[in-house]
C-alpha cells in the first residue's frame, strides 16, 4: 500500500509547503490553498495496512499497543477484547460492577489506557531498528510494526490527534 500512497504523500507535503493555485469562483480571483491531510477512515483491517501495524494477535491498535491485555481462546486459537471495553468507561459506571452481565466474577478497576498522542507514536517509529531477516526488532513482543508509512513524512503527522480512525460502521457488521 505504501507504494502507491507515495505519490499522493509527496503531493501533500509539496501543496502544504508550497500551496497549490486555486480558483474561487465566488470571487473570480486565484488564491494559494495549502492542503493537509486530516485523518483517514478503515475497517480494522485496512487500518493496519494503512498506517504499518499488522492488527492480527495480541496488539490489535497502533495507539494502545500493551495497553490492553487481550485474553486468547485456547480453543478458537485466537486473541479475544472481549470485556476489555469496561476500563474506558467512567469509575462510577454500574458496567464497572456487573458480574453477571460480562465475565462472571469480573469487577473492573483498571483505567483506560493513556492517550498516546503522534508524537509519541513518531518516536517510537523512528526508534525501530531492522534486524537480520529484514524486520523490525521487538516485532511481536514490543510492538506489531511492519513498515513505516509514508505518512509519517508529512511535516504536520505529529500535530493531529487521531490521524487513522476505524470506521465502526464495518466493524460492528462484521461482530453483528
Amino acid at each position: 500500500m505504501s507504494v502507491y500512497m507515495e505519490p499522493l504523500i509527496d503531493d501533500l507535503v509539496k501543496a502544504w509547503e508550497e500551496g497549490v493555485w486555486t480558483y474561487d469562483r465566488a470571487t473570480k480571483t486565484n488564491f494559494k490553498m495549502y492542503v493537509w491531510y486530516h485523518y483517514s477512515l478503515h475497517d480494522l483491517p485496512a487500518y493496519g495496512i494503512f498506517c504499518g501495524w499488522c492488527t492480527h494477535g495480541k496488539f490489535p491498535c497502533p495507539t494502545c499497543k500493551a495497553a490492553l491485555k487481550f485474553i486468547w481462546l485456547r480453543k478458537g486459537g485466537k486473541y479475544s477484547s472481549f470485556d476489555k471495553h469496561r476500563q474506558f468507561l467512567p469509575a462510577d459506571h454500574p458496567f464497572r460492577q456487573d458480574i453477571r452481565s460480562f465475565t462472571k466474577g469480573v469487577v473492573v478497576t483498571d483505567s483506560a489506557p493513556p492517550i498516546i498522542m503522534s508524537a509519541a507514536v513518531h518516536a517510537q517509529i523512528d526508534a525501530l531498528r531492522v534486524n537480520s531477516e529484514g524486520g523490525f526488532m521487538g516485532y511481536g513482543e514490543e510492538h506489531a510494526w511492519t513498515q513505516k508509512s509514508g505518512l509519517w513524512r508529512l511535516p504536520y503527522i505529529d500535530d493531529l490527534l487521531l490521524p487513522h480512525n476505524i470506521d465502526v460502521m464495518h466493524t460492528e457488521k462484521k461482530l453483528g
